[in-house]
């Protein structure tokens, strides 16, 4: 393979690449809708496309050193992966916090538009936002299980399993009540257990009398 080829295969990649790294980045930002194939291609590509328009100015920058021989050519090289990566890592994060923040639904709304959220249920909204809260799990069997759901608690984001752990639980105390169980270290529920989830402040947690 020639120079030239070598150089045709390197700029193929630095435009194509960054699209598939930022759609990982991305998507641990933010629950990923299900898509087919050539969907996540095309959105891969879109990524890249974004990404090289927004570092533009850097790439020709660069490139215009190297035209007139201020830089070595391994150093050019050096430094158009660092700028691709660097710019496609610092551009991921920005579009997803426009996506978390929901920013485009809102701009929506102040002009009167519908949008589609762009999570897909109400589970992933739910237990994305990882904020602190109890929780009240009714199970199939009608037993009950209060936890503390909190960062070191973990829910899937793949629809066909949808389990659950807690980082710790609650006991009954003998007033009926909910207290923090100082012996517990957790407890993982597969989804073929849960029946229903209520979200409760701690305050609020107690049996419920049949």
């Amino acid at each position: 393979m020639s120079i030239a080829s070598l150089d045709i295969a390197f700029y193929t990649a630095i435009f194509l690449l960054p699209g598939f790294f930022m759609r990982n980045i991305i998507a641990a930002l933010i629950p990923a809708r299900k898509t087919n194939d050539n969907f996540t291609f095309l959105t891969c590509l879109m990524y890249s496309i974004i990404n090289l328009a927004v570092w533009s100015w850097a790439y020709v920058l660069i490139t215009h050193i190297r035209n007139i021989r201020c830089i070595a050519d391994w150093i050019y090289w050096v430094v158009l992966v660092a700028i691709t990566l660097i710019g496609a890592t610092v551009t991921a994060f920005v579009i997803g916090a426009i996506i978390q923040k929901k920013i485009i639904w809102r701009l929506g709304n102040i002009f009167g538009l519908k949008t589609i959220d762009p999570i897909d249920t109400a589970w992933d909204e739910l237990f994305f936002r990882c904020e602190n809260f109890q929780l009240l799990i009714t199970l199939k069997d009608d037993s009950k299980v209060c936890g503390w759901y909190a960062y070191d608690s973990f829910t899937s984001s793949d629809a066909n399993d949808r389990d659950i752990y807690i980082q710790y639980t609650y006991k009954e105390d003998e007033n009926g009540k909910y207290q923090p169980d100082p012996e517990s270290r957790g407890i993982y529920i597969p989804k073929e257990s849960i029946k229903y989830i209520e979200i409760k402040q701690p305050k609020e947690v107690e049996k419920n009398e049949q």
